[in-house]
């Protein structure tokens, strides 16, 4: 459960602050080594919330993506991919993640949002992921529409596979995706160019999206993606 403690409920804070609360990072790292699993998801989630200047996360996120708990894995995938490129090193146990088939409980979802999470992340490293360009062409198989989506923003934003478009497409459509997912999907779409003309009605769409950023991002796409 998030925010279960004192502490964990102060992490959850923390996280909702933003990146203001860089300064807190530190202590954050700590808490996600606490023994109690709902201290580790809050670290790690409000870790998300902080976003991209976490570096020295790193090491103790990777570790999480070892952990018992699915929702902690789940989360520690989430803010390495919010660190972005510097988050290189964790790249081989994020390969692992995305073979995570434990089903416990409820951990049936939670195992789709790991391996979507991991994928997801993998994207945002970047071409420092290349190792992970043929265990994510094998998910593109996914039996899950989400998956299969964030596999498809992984291979672009790691290797230029342009197989994946039809599978950004159908994630590009989902009601749920976050803000950022959108503007993430929307300047994969763009850096496709041309090639993506498919995409022009997905994009059309989120021109009148409620987010501002979003609506920017799509702009941009439709341009590079040319009449």
């Amino acid at each position: 459960v998030l925010g279960n403690t004192v502490r964990g409920r102060a992490a959850s804070a923390l996280g909702r602050i933003g990146s203001e609360s860089k300064a807190a990072v530190p202590v954050l790292i700590e808490l996600l080594k606490s023994e109690d699993a709902s201290d580790r998801l809050s670290a790690a989630s409000a870790l998300v919330g902080i976003g991209t200047k976490v570096e020295e996360a790193v090491p103790a996120l990777n570790e999480l993506l070892k952990d018992r708990e699915t929702l902690v894995r789940a989360s520690a995938a989430s803010a390495l991919g919010r660190i972005g490129p510097a988050a290189k090193a964790a790249v081989p146990a994020l390969i692992e993640l995305l073979k995570d088939e434990e089903v416990c409980g409820r951990a049936l979802g939670a195992n789709l949002l790991i391996r979507s999470d991991a994928a997801f992340a993998l994207g945002r490293i970047g071409p420092a992921a290349k190792a992970a360009v043929p265990a994510l062409i094998e998910l593109l198989r996914d039996e899950n529409a989400d998956v299969r989506g964030r596999v498809a923003f992984a291979l672009w934003r790691i290797d230029s596979k342009v197989e994946a478009l039809p599978a950004l497409i159908e994630l590009l459509k989902k009601p749920f995706l976050s803000a950022d997912d959108r503007q993430n999907i929307a300047e994969v779409l763009g850096q496709i160019g041309p090639k993506a003309k498919e995409a022009v009605p997905a994009l059309n769409a989120l021109l009148k999206d409620k987010d501002v950023n979003v609506r920017r991002k799509a702009t941009e796409a439709l341009r590079l993606i040319g009449p």
